[in-house]
């Protein structure tokens, strides 16, 4: 969802898809076996079919709070704070099945290697 399709939904409708993407990324992390994380950096990509303009990388930043909520939701991350996400980059989208990918890196203090 972008920044201007949620100024259009009414508060209904922007909790139902709000509630969509937490649960979405809830299941995506348990599938893809993420660990719980203390401090991560999150690179977000969003793809949009072919033959649409592309939007504004930041358009996509309701959807990806969503999903970042989900993560808390799911005590795969302790909060949502800069404690705990230490970078939140928006890549600039592409063309292909409509999604939106989350790069999850690790940079909590002990994981990384001496």
């Amino acid at each position: 969802m972008s920044l201007n399709e949620e100024r259009t939904l009414s508060h209904w409708d922007m909790s139902e898809m709000k509630k969509l993407w937490r649960t979405s990324a809830l299941a995506a992390a348990r599938t893809a076996n993420l660990p719980p994380l203390s401090q991560v950096e999150i690179w977000v990509s969003t793809f949009q079919r072919k033959g649409t303009i592309l939007q504004d990388p930041g358009n996509a930043l309701p959807t990806v709070k969503s999903l970042v909520d989900g993560l808390v939701k799911g005590k795969f991350l302790p909060e949502d704070s800069g404690k705990h996400v230490k970078l939140l980059a928006f890549l600039p989208p592409q063309h292909g099945r409509e999604r939106v990918e989350l790069l999850i890196k690790d940079v909590s203090v002990d994981s990384v290697a001496p």
